[in-house]
């Protein structure tokens, strides 16, 4: 099937990962995610491969997928606010007198 679908944007969109990046067992890196679009989005299954120092790719996958439907409007006639997991980050060194962030 045909779809016609422009691919230009997705250089300078920012992809939402669908999943952190993750090393399996074969040392490879895995990157998965959509990059939205208007009226289709492209998702995508990216793996690397170190080869030499460097990581080279070694599969892709892409499809197109229907846009997201728009957001439900709430009592107040604004769109609700979505629901997004909470980032997972690593914890901050702090200065254990004043809770600050530590020099590095």
């Amino acid at each position: 099937m045909n779809r016609k679908v422009d691919l230009a944007a997705v250089a300078i969109m920012v992809p939402q990962l669908s999943a952190a990046p993750a090393i399996d067992a074969q040392s490879r890196l895995r990157i998965t995610g959509v990059f939205p679009g208007q009226p289709v989005g492209i998702s995508f299954d990216l793996l690397f491969e170190p080869v030499a120092g460097q990581w080279r790719l070694f599969g892709i996958a892409a499809n197109t997928v229907a846009a997201a439907a728009p957001a439900v409007q709430g009592a107040t006639g604004a769109p609700a606010a979505p629901s997004v997991p909470a980032a997972k980050t690593a914890p901050e060194a702090t200065n254990k007198t004043s809770g600050a962030p530590q020099a590095k």
